[in-house]
């Protein structure tokens, strides 16, 4: 018989994947402490100690927090250990500085009641954490950064091409003003970036659009809070033929310029999400987006303009229609000139018949949806067949003709399994069926929910 526990016996191969699966999943949540988990695993006996300290993977997630006072340097010396296990096998970095720090404390105070940040004085600022992560920034694949403006001017200074594995970029500013310019150097000169994000934290500021971003490395483009013209978003989609996922917040010019005599096409852009308040007609004449497979169009306020999300909804019908290829996510919020007749008529595109989620919040939905969303023998094929998650809003139906809907469904074995309804208020206590069906539903493992 083998001495020892069985889990000695198991090969370091195997040792080492488990250990991997035991870090958190979340970058942020990689705080440095005497607690953390490559520490603990590495401390539990030799063996353990022997294959964790081999093991560059696990050492490879680092989250840093800016040292409240130039006295207290949290974490540094664990950092630069944790750097060194890595073995220059690249890292992937986290950090908020002491401006951040303030916003997540004081979020009432900065957030709700809009009274600002508290900057670090000077003479009490410490760049430890910082300086740490531009000193290996050559080593660095993915960085994710909380900032105000200090912290923006010091990265400024770091030369071209310093960041020369960086991969992803995720940033969120919390300081207004037109700094975010200052860190074009490390956009322009990162010549395997390929996935961006730039935005604002918790909305505390207004964000600029980055500048000299090289569209054309980029996979992922998440620029949502800044605003973008069509023409913009046009040069974007042209020059960047390998971006698969996009999310935007477009603002029409005051002289818009006129789309493509013929549709611009990309051949990989798998995800488009644009925020926005006016009419995007144009945007969906000048498209033609083949691999698409999730199209989310959430307006920026409650109340946009009356030409949200089109003047004319036939716009979107023909986009999807000639535009588009056969979609699985399909997310409309709020609906505006998008009434339900049309949105049926969009469902019933054959682009849609792969849909697993639908997300629409209309003006109103009647009985007229949800009939044509319930299997009926001999009559016009069911909408979505596909459909695993539906969620609609500003309903107004007779009672039971959800029910009916969902009992068919669950009955043929079709795959919807989360649905939640929103009621107008009006409708509150019409619907006693419904509600019966939502609760039977939930009661057999359907995540299934109604409010009002």
């Amino acid at each position: 018989m083998h001495g020892g526990p069985p889990v000695h016996r198991l090969p370091h191969e195997l040792l080492s994947q488990i250990f991997r699966h035991a870090t958190t999943s979340q970058l942020f949540d990689a705080t440095l402490s005497r607690r953390s988990i490559p520490l603990v695993i590495s401390h539990v006996c030799g063996l353990w100690r022997e294959v964790a300290i081999d093991l560059p993977g696990l050492w490879q997630w680092i989250s840093l927090t800016g040292c409240p006072t130039r006295y207290e340097h949290h974490g540094r010396d664990l950092a630069l250990l944790f750097m060194q296990r890595t073995k220059g096998l690249g890292m992937s970095v986290y950090y908020r500085d002491a401006e951040a720090a303030s916003v997540e404390d004081d979020y009432w105070q900065v957030v709700a009641l809009r009274k600002g940040i508290k900057a670090v004085a000077d003479e009490h600022r410490c760049y430890c954490a910082l300086d740490l992560i531009m000193a290996r920034i050559a080593e660095i694949r993915v960085l994710e950064l909380v900032i105000g403006h200090a912290s923006s001017v010091r990265l400024s200074s770091l030369p071209a091409s310093a960041a020369a594995s960086l991969r992803t970029l995720f940033v969120k500013f919390i300081q207004r003003g037109g700094h975010e310019h200052l860190m074009s150097t490390l956009l322009c000169t990162s010549p395997q970036l390929r996935r961006l994000s730039w935005s604002s934290r918790l909305r505390v500021c207004s964000v600029t659009l980055p500048a000299h971003v090289s569209w054309t490395r980029l996979v992922q483009a998440h620029l949502d809070e800044s605003p973008m013209s069509y023409g913009a978003f046009f040069d974007m989609l042209s020059a960047g033929q390998y971006l698969k996922d996009v999310w935007v917040r477009l603002a029409r010019e005051t002289r818009p310029p006129l789309p493509p005599s013929t549709r611009l096409s990309q051949f990989t852009l798998e995800k488009l999400q644009i925020c926005g308040d006016e009419p995007l007609d144009e945007v969906f004449s000048a498209l033609h987006l083949p691999a698409l497979r999730l199209l989310w169009l959430k307006a920026n306020s409650r109340n946009p303009t009356i030409g949200w999300p089109c003047n004319d909804p036939r716009a979107l019908y023909q986009f999807i229609a000639m535009g588009t290829g056969a979609l699985d996510d399909f997310h409309i919020m709020p609906g505006g000139t998008v009434d339900e007749v049309t949105l049926v008529a969009i469902l019933a595109l054959p682009q849609m018949a792969t849909l697993t989620s639908l997300d629409a919040v209309l003006s109103t939905i009647s009985d007229k949806l949800l009939i044509r969303l319930q299997p009926m023998h001999g009559g016009p094929s069911v909408l979505l067949p596909n459909l695993t998650k539906l969620t609609l809003g500003q309903c107004a139906t007779s009672d039971g003709v959800f029910s009916r809907m969902l009992q068919l469904r669950y009955d043929h074995g079709y795959p919807l399994k989360n649905v939640r309804i929103e009621f107008k208020r009006t409708e509150e206590h019409r619907h006693p069926s419904d509600e019966a069906m939502f609760r039977w539903l939930a009661d057999r493992g359907m995540y299934a929910r109604a409010s009002y």
